[in-house]
């Protein structure tokens, strides 16, 4: 089962062979992607979710003003990292845009950069977050994800420590 940090390490394995425009919209796409779906797996783990209305709107706008609009019932902290990651999320999104509709305009290796550095700002707030006990996240033997609130993790998941370590910076 592919893991939000799997799609940015996909990126940034891709990114080191990328020669050209195109290789650059695939590198831009993954890293949205993962930094996408960790700020979903964030916002569908919170222990109050956001009472924002987003009925009219596509499923990534959704999440956004979710994630931008917190529940009042979260500890200020936790409604610092939500806005904060929708902030991140709203700078990530055009790039991807660009990359994905506007075939007519080249790609950079900055843009492409530039997209990678955002996804791992997002899913480095998102384990910050699991880590810090403020929501924790872990696999119970059976395969599922189970949450415990206020408990303190010590350390990643394995999963997490096998894929993140091309990216993870020291803590």
């Amino acid at each position: 089962m592919a893991e939000p940090e799997d799609l940015l390490d996909q990126a940034i394995r891709l990114l080191g062979s990328a020669r050209n425009d195109l290789d650059y919209r695939v590198v831009i796409d993954r890293a949205y992607y993962g930094a996408y779906h960790a700020a979903r797996q964030f916002e569908e783990q919170l222990p109050h979710r956001s009472q924002a209305v987003t009925e009219n709107t596509g499923s990534h706008d959704a999440l956004l003003q979710r994630l931008e609009r917190p529940n009042g019932q979260l500890d200020y902290g936790l409604k610092v990292i939500s806005k904060d990651i929708a902030a991140q999320m709203r700078m990530l999104k055009p790039l991807r845009e660009l990359a994905s509709y506007e075939l007519g305009d080249t790609i950079r290796v900055d843009q492409a950069e530039q997209a990678i550095a955002a996804a791992k700002d997002v899913l480095l707030s998102v384990f910050r977050v699991v880590r810090r006990s403020k929501l924790h996240i872990q696999d119970s033997p059976s395969g599922h994800t189970t949450r415990q609130e206020g408990v303190a993790s010590e350390s990643p998941s394995s999963h997490q420590k096998r894929s993140c370590t091309t990216w993870r910076r020291a803590e």
